[in-house]
């Protein structure tokens, strides 16, 4: 709704930002409140042991908070929210560590060693600012936690779940359909969620011991791994494709019948393989030392 009033030239993009941070915005001499809508979101998590819907109240996951507010955000504007968020956290180590300094963007990137946020970003393992902003959960963590929601949700089998910013609703799936979940808070407002799973065609690699692989439908089949699927592996560091195809056994892989290939007997690699067009890709450490 808020994208269709500004292209409509009916707000600003700063009127658009504060609304979406406050939930209200003063236009002139009248100040217009949004009215507060609850809403379920969910996401697909496929862990080892399956997989699984996990629902919250879209107030209490922090993700969708933080890039609501870091859209169109400035890199100097990011600065300040990570100062912030240093004195929120950490206010007692500066105190501590720097007696009768101010806890600003100078004494904070001297503190971490670097000459910018982006740097910093980097060399924690983020690709941008915004992601370490959202990892270490440094956008205005105070008011999110003020506009976190208590309730509860049921699943589709009737069970309630106790929800908040730190416990969602985690229901196991095992086929394709479309399954209901329904949310209340503890002021008593409702929502509905309808979630479709369609995965019954998607796979992964998983790995066992660091040297055996297999492959697994998204609901927890294993299927065999044939030659046909043409399965490689290119370790970290090196520019040839190793063929796994003399690996299988079993329908799975064994990199101990092809150890001779590789460069060290440990390390960082991809493997990859084709399942019906699709490429199936496995990132991780594999270990061929004795075991």
């Amino acid at each position: 709704m808020l994208n269709d009033l500004e292209k409509q030239n009916l707000i600003t993009p700063e009127e658009k930002s504060t609304i979406k941070e406050t939930g209200e915005v003063t236009i002139g001499s009248r100040t217009i409140i949004f009215k507060k809508i609850v809403e379920l979101v969910s996401w697909i998590s496929i862990e080892d042991d399956g997989t699984y819907i996990v629902v919250n109240f879209k107030e209490n996951v922090y993700d969708i908070y933080a890039k609501n507010i870091l859209e169109g955000k400035t890199e100097d504007e990011m600065m300040d929210m990570f100062v912030e968020s240093e004195k929120y956290y950490k206010s007692d180590y500066y105190e501590e560590n720097y007696p009768g300094r101010e806890i600003d963007k100078d004494l904070v990137l001297e503190d971490y060693g670097v000459e910018s946020l982006l740097e910093l970003a980097q060399g924690e393992g983020f690709d941008t600012i915004e992601e370490l902003l959202i990892g270490w959960e440094y956008v205005k963590p105070e008011e999110f936690q003020l506009k976190k929601i208590e309730g509860e949700i049921t699943d589709p089998d009737g069970n309630v779940v106790q929800v908040n910013s730190y416990t969602d609703l985690i229901y196991k799936v095992t086929q394709d359909s479309t399954y209901t979940f329904l949310g209340k808070t503890s002021n008593g407002d409702t929502a509905k969620l309808d979630v479709t799973t369609s995965l019954e065609n998607e796979y992964r690699l998983a790995e066992k011991y660091s040297y055996v692989f297999y492959l697994i439908k998204a609901y927890g089949e294993k299927v065999d791994i044939l030659e046909e699927y043409s399965p490689k592996i290119k370790v970290e560091g090196s520019e040839d494709e190793i063929d796994l195809i003399p690996a299988i056994s079993n329908g799975k892989i064994n990199l101990y019948y092809v150890i001779g290939q590789f460069p060290s007997l440990i390390g960082t690699a991809t493997i990859y393989l084709t399942v019906n067009g699709n490429r199936i890709v496995w990132n991780g450490i594999y270990d061929l030392r004795d075991n």
